[in-house]
């Protein structure tokens, strides 16, 4: 059965201007970058559902969601149809650590200018929403 999914997304930025990714080893886009994510739970809101994903996959607790946009995206290979909220994420203390190693190879910061070029296809539309809200230029 086909059905619509609703996630959530967080474009995660230190104090140096730097964005948090992570690289998936699991289907789908295994091999990708990807910013921290996933499902809302049932009774749970947007804001609360992309903190515990954020706590979950890096650790990070102590933070701040604002709301920066959403888009839909299909994955025809994967017979998914996700609509993802997008939120900017601060941290206010603590260090990020890949805390789902099953899940992600690996992960790091990366300036803007320097952006992998193998990203989700959730993460191509969550920075490129995040460009038009901050206004600052992100590599393609």
């Amino acid at each position: 059965m086909n059905r619509v999914r609703v996630g959530v997304g967080g474009i995660v930025e230190d104090t140096q201007g730097r964005i948090l990714l992570l690289k998936r080893s699991k289907s789908p886009e295994a091999g990708c970058w990807s910013i921290p994510g996933g499902a809302i739970e049932y009774g749970e809101t947007a804001e609360n559902a992309i903190l515990r994903e954020l706590r979950e996959e890096t650790g990070l607790t102590d933070c701040t969601a604002d709301f920066i946009g959403y888009t839909d995206y299909i994955l025809k290979v994967e017979e998914s149809h996700w609509c993802s909220l997008f939120f900017v994420i601060r941290s206010n203390s603590g260090t990020a650590a890949n805390m789902e190693p099953d899940k992600h190879k690996s992960m790091g910061w990366f300036f803007k200018e320097s952006v992998p070029v193998e990203l989700t296809q959730n993460t191509m539309c969550a920075l490129k929403i995040y460009k038009e809200w901050n206004g600052k230029e992100l590599q393609k």
